[in-house]
């Protein structure tokens, strides 16, 4: 069995806490929760699963294979040294973190050195393993495009408020817009290659169109284009949860792709 610990007892906390519970991933267990709080991760560990941490020595003394984290960039920044210091190996959904070029190496020296590993999870879009084998085949030039419905709409949700309805310019730029919901640029760029000349866009859709992301590559081969737009049943970073679990069922298939 598969141990996993969570970092993050928030709304992405709970939607993987709540499929390792339902098995969803096959035979991984939450043995750890440590969250901002005791009680936030009392009760999501008393609900499906799991110890609740007051700190990470206590998390990391359950000995989990995988350390999930769920919270944001603070989190990764403050804990995933002692995470891949302890031979544990972290999977990431505040990609963001690694926008510090210095936190990268010295997360990648740790890794190195103690035989743990960081596994970006892909968050709300794909088409990275395309962009990937493209950036291996010779340069490769992303654009990372952030679709939302216009500010005075009235669609337009609270946190994606901040965000103009048009921007263009580099993914380093296009995160400091708005590092709590622009994360997926620096994923973008970590797999094309540079902060610097892989660009993120920010369009308005209209009435009738779904907002979303969309992802385009290009390189020596050709090009690929991916867009994932969002049901407004949906909550908005969901598919960010689901994409750390599918990167986890990834690692523990005996067949996977």
């Amino acid at each position: 069995m598969t141990r996993i610990g969570l970092l993050g007892s928030g709304r992405l906390g709970e939607i993987i806490a709540r499929a390792l519970c339902d098995g969803k991933v096959p035979d991984c267990a939450l043995v750890g929760v440590l969250g901002r709080g005791t009680e936030r991760s009392a009760r999501l560990a008393g609900a499906w699963g799991g110890t609740a941490c007051a700190g990470l020595e206590e998390l990391l003394a359950l000995a989990p294979d995988y350390v999930i984290e769920a919270a944001n960039a603070q989190a990764v920044t403050e804990h995933a040294p002692a995470i891949l210091s302890a031979g544990r190996s972290l999977i990431c959904l505040s990609v963001g973190a690694f926008y510090d070029e210095g936190f990268y190496d010295r997360c990648a020296c740790l890794a190195r050195e103690h035989g743990s590993k960081v596994y970006l999870a892909s968050g709300v879009i794909g088409g990275f393993d395309a962009a990937s084998a493209l950036a291996l085949m010779g340069p490769a030039r992303g654009t990372m495009t952030k679709y939302k419905y216009p500010r005075d709409t009235g669609r337009c949700p609270q946190g994606l408020s901040e965000l103009p309805d048009r921007f263009e310019g580099s993914a380093r730029e296009g995160f400091l817009l708005s590092p709590d919901h622009l994360n997926v640029a620096v994923t973008a760029a970590l797999v094309c290659g540079s902060l610097d000349e892989t660009r993120m866009r920010v369009e308005p859709v209209g009435p009738d169109e779904r907002s979303g992301f969309g992802f385009a590559v290009e390189g020596e081969y050709g090009s690929a284009r991916l867009r994932v737009e969002q049901s407004g049943a949906v909550y908005g970073p969901a598919l960010a949860a689901w994409s750390a679990l599918a990167l986890l069922k990834r690692l523990v298939s005996p067949i996977t792709f």
